[in-house]
């Protein structure tokens, strides 16, 4: 976030000190930070043990290799990314620490970007050396296996993965590929203090970073660059826009930010000429200030200072800017200590938490100011914060809106091996005694979340559509959004063929459950908020976001409580978690709505998500008791169950962060909950999951088990449920997304629950992309109303029925596999072929060009005639696969679905009656798929 300097106001606002309403618990605590000077047979001995690349990695194996460590070190890794280039690269990051599902608040955040500029590639290729030490090292170098424990580390070797892709290799001052594809230079594209904005528009990649920068509560930074060997610091720009000293108010600080990496270089800090081509240029211990070098309005270092918590200096790595492959071990011994050193000083200084005196709930935004330094910082999540200073005796004040002041004098002793840090842990004081409860000021009513869907529609008019799908009993319109690439302009289009699937996501069906409903909006903001480029992901798929179900509901809902069942029914007392089918549109009024929206898509939607709350976990289908239920009764499993528990273990997997604990530790309500607000209540139910994951009846019966006979049909559930209808009606999975014991938490927790979310649900979504698309065809013409049968080949005994929509088209979602389809339209034209779906869910689509199909004896049947629609490309794209393997014979879904070879020709005449009389003869061999 900016600095208060910088004129950004945040809940807290400053106020005079008071010394004498101070509370102060303080503890002083040893950090090891390591700083310049190595044992070099250590390093020789750990170096020896890592199989490191060296050699240059293009795009494809870069992202390789951090999956490949990601997936051999997952409790200590989140792999993820910020954001698209112009060309939809993924801007990849590696995060590394200790127990990744359960980082502290209180652990200090540091990051590492490389490759800024794309033809400068030694910072990128000695970040991907440095993951590999980090992570293999992590058990044989005390070094690495420090700055893991005790540092959040994040790494971006590549900030410009396209320039990168448009440089020359081995070419040590060429230009090619320095900026991005737009030809914008991304070190001049940030907002700058004297020069504002940028001249060139903020480009995609810009974008993402400063997003990042301003999301996450980095205390420590370095931008990796290339064409010289020196450290530059802060500030990059001058007043006057000339080559003059510019310093920042924490120049000591960034003096000896510089010296940690220069000193512990190989060369870098000898005070002579790095480079032969600029002999004339030396670094006095290889540090400069940036402006003092040359002038450079829009950098990164200076934004991150200017508009964040976050420190960043500026390393040029190497003379050559793309040497030959051969010179990279070197380049990774030049460097290596210098990374361990400079990661290590994010330890620097002072830090601690800041809470609330009475209630001990940490405090954010509150400003830390150290006197004669003008740039405080602020406390983060959990009231952390971290405030770098070099050695002295500092007067620093903790100032918040409705709090007594504090101050206090603090030593940092001189720099050792390893550095002391000093830990001050501040309680502050309310002015009017306990903290009162404020009025909810981040949730959303039904005017606000179209105030939002509308204006994700301004930013991405092409992309977004807004969908009204009916009323609430009191006549609030239940808002929607479907996000994809070009679907307004697909939707003009008469005879446009629709071959994306969809996935619905439906929050607030209780409204009292707002979790889930801030996390759609939250979700809708990071899918939309790129006006410049869309995420790659709404290239494959339609993402249909209903935020609220029961927006009635939500205004008798009680801020703050966790337990208050106050407006979960809607506004005639009825639950909207049920729904009849018989009823149909005499259902309470949102769900009839919902139920006419599902049927009006359900050809393409291949999965659904309904986000509720009370407990952290997932539950899928069956809710109702099954009719053979009895004591030994093991769930109400579906016949895709192994689909079903696939998605639900991938979700849990990746839920967590450092304030929200993950889900597949399978904690109980009073084991996750920071402020301890479950210690006391007694419910039925304690939130507890077992894996983080279930099938709803068998929770359900576990937790009635005691509570009441679990036989007695009474307390069983019988009602249809919303995942029920949808997977036995319209055959489309879905899970129930409990997002949080708590169900209607403060504002200032909500993007702690969404961050826990935010990685497992974009998975999500991109698991529907992955859906299996089968267009079926007879000489270019789509086939509506082929059956097809799609066979697991590991599970022969499971199979899917479907039949293709007017556009030939089927809609499948399956887990990774090997999967055998046979197609059949009205016995006269079949198909078949054998597909694989991939662990890492690519999307799919597969086309079955149909053949005449002959029966063994004469026959002649009577068969209505069926349209047949002319589309002479059902896939635009070259995923379409052609079948060209021998034809098979698939009997409709009313006879026998043994499928059988045939050869075949066939005769069919239209009558006047509009059926089709078909005369076969074929030869049949029985066989298994």
């Amino acid at each position: 976030m900016p600095s208060k300097a910088a004129g950004v106001t945040t809940k807290f606002r400053i106020v005079a000190i008071s010394v004498g309403a101070m509370t102060l618990l303080s503890v002083v605590v040893v950090v090891a930070v390591l700083v310049s000077g190595h044992d070099a047979s250590t390093v020789d001995e750990t170096d020896a043990s890592i199989s490191y690349e060296f050699k240059h990695h293009d795009y494809t194996a870069m992202m390789a290799l951090m999956e490949r460590y990601h997936k051999a070190y997952p409790d200590m890794t989140e792999l993820f990314s910020v954001g698209q280039t112009v060309q939809n690269k993924e801007l990849q990051v590696l995060r590394i620490t200790k127990d990744i599902k359960n980082v502290p608040f209180s652990r200090p955040k540091m990051k590492w970007v490389g490759n800024m500029h794309g033809n400068e590639v030694v910072g990128r290729e000695i970040l991907l050396n440095f993951i590999q030490f980090l992570l293999d090292g992590y058990n044989i170098d005390t070094k690495a296996k420090h700055l893991v424990d005790t540092i959040d580390i994040y790494i971006m070797p590549s900030m410009n993965p396209d320039g990168h892709d448009m440089s020359s290799d081995h070419r040590c001052g060429e230009y090619n590929g320095r900026s991005n594809a737009h030809g914008v230079d991304l070190n001049r594209n940030f907002p700058d203090q004297f020069e504002g904005m940028p001249s060139h528009d903020i480009q995609p990649e810009t974008k993402a970073v400063m997003d990042w920068i301003r999301n996450t509560s980095f205390v420590l930074s370095s931008n990796l660059h290339g064409g010289s060997v020196v450290a530059s610091y802060p500030f990059d720009s001058s007043p006057s826009g000339t080559s003059v000293y510019s310093k920042a108010p924490d120049d000591a600080v960034f003096r000896q930010l510089a010296l940690f990496y220069s000193k512990s270089h190989a060369f870098m800090g000898n005070n002579k000429p790095p480079c032969s081509s600029y002999a004339f240029e030396i670094f006095t211990d290889g540090i400069t200030n940036g402006a003092d070098w040359y002038n450079v309005p829009g950098g990164m270092e200076d934004y991150n200072y200017l508009y964040s918590n976050c420190f960043e200096v500026t390393m040029e790595l190497s003379c050559c800017k793309y040497p030959e492959a051969s010179q990279l071990p070197t380049e990774w011994t030049n460097n290596k200590h210098s990374l361990i050193s400079y990661t290590a000083a994010t330890h620097m200084g002072i830090s601690g938490v800041i809470t609330d005196s009475v209630s001990g709930q940490g405090l954010d935004d509150v400003l830390v100011r150290v006197d004669g330094i003008d740039h405080p910082i602020t406390s983060v999540r959990g009231g952390a914060y971290f405030r770098l200073l070099v050695p002295g005796t500092y007067t620093v004040s903790f100032e918040a809106e409705d709090y007594a002041s504090q101050t206090l004098n603090v030593v940092v002793p001189p720099f050792a091996n390893p550095i002391v840090s000093v830990v001050k842990n501040i309680a502050l004081v309310p002015l009017n005694g306990p903290t009162e409860a404020v009025e909810d000021e981040s949730t959303h009513t039904a005017a606000d979340i179209t105030t939002v869907i509308n204006d994700a529609v301004n930013r991405i008019s092409k992309h977004a559509m807004a969908i009204n799908i009916g009323k609430t009993v009191n006549g609030k319109a239940i808002q929607g959004i479907v996000l994809s690439k070009d679907i307004n302009d697909r939707r003009r289009h008469d005879g446009h063929t629709e071959t994306r699937p969809a996935v619905l996501l439906v929050g607030g069906l209780q409204g009292n459950h707002v979790v889930g409903t801030e996390a759609l909006l939250s979700l809708l903001e990071d899918l939309s908020s790129n006006t410049v480029t869309l995420p790659a992901i709404l290239e494959e798929v339609e993402v249909h976001i209903i935020p609220r179900l029961n927006h009635d509901g939500f205004e008798a809902a009680e801020y703050g409580s966790c337990v208050s069942e106050k407006g979960s029914l809607n506004a005639h007392d009825a639950s909207l978690l049920e729904l009849d089918p018989v009823l149909g549109a005499n259902n309470e009024p949102e769900v009839a709505a919902l139920m006419d929206y599902i049927d009006q898509h359900r050809e393409r939607m291949v999965l659904s998500a309904f986000l509720t709350g009370g407990a952290a976990g997932v539950l899928y289908p069956y809710y109702t008791t099954p009719e053979d239920f009895g004591p030994n009764t093991v769930g109400h499993l579906t016949r895709e169950d192994t689909l079903f528990e696939w998605l639900a273990q991938e979700y849990v997997s990746l839920h967590g962060n450092e304030e929200i604990k993950s889900m597949q530790l399978g904690l109980s309500c009073k084991d996750t909950d920071p402020q301890h607000r479950f210690d006391e209540i007694t419910t039925i139910y304690d939130g507890h999951l077992p894996k983080g994951y279930g099938n709803s009846f068998q929770i359900y019966v576990d937790m009635m088990k005691g509570l009441a006979d679990v036989t007695d049909n009474r307390a069983l559930p019988n009602a249809t449920y919303w995942l029920d209808w949808m997977y036995d009606v319209h055959d489309t999975p879905g899970l129930e997304l409990m997002m949080g014991c708590c169900l209607y938490p403060s504002s200032s927790e909500m993007q702690f629950y969404y961050d826990a979310h935010r990685k497992p649900l974009r998975k999500f979504v991109e698991r529907a992309a992955g859906a299996v698309v089968i267009a079926c065809t007879d000489d270019g013409a789509a086939l509506e109303g082929a059956t097809l049968q799609i066979y697991d080949m590991q599970l022969p005994e499971l199979s899917y029925n479907m039949t293709s929509n007017d556009d030939g088209l089927a809609f499948k979602l399956l887990k990774p596999g090997t999967y055998k389809v046979l197609a059949n339209w009205y016995s006269a034209l079949v198909a078949e072929d054998v597909f694989t779906v991939l662990e890492e869910g690519k999307p799919l689509r597969l086309e079955l060009k149909l053949e005449s199909n002959i029966v063994s004896s004469t026959t002649t049947t009577t068969t209505p005639a069926p349209a047949v629609t002319t589309s002479t490309e059902p896939f635009a794209d070259d995923s379409s696969i052609e079948s060209t393997s021998e034809t098979f014979d698939m009997k409709s879904s009313t006879t026998s679905t043994t499928p059988r070879v045939v050869q075949s020709t066939t005769t069919s005449t239209v009558v006047d009656d509009g059926t089709t009389t078909t005369t076969t003869t074929t030869t049949t061999t029985s066989t298994t798929p």
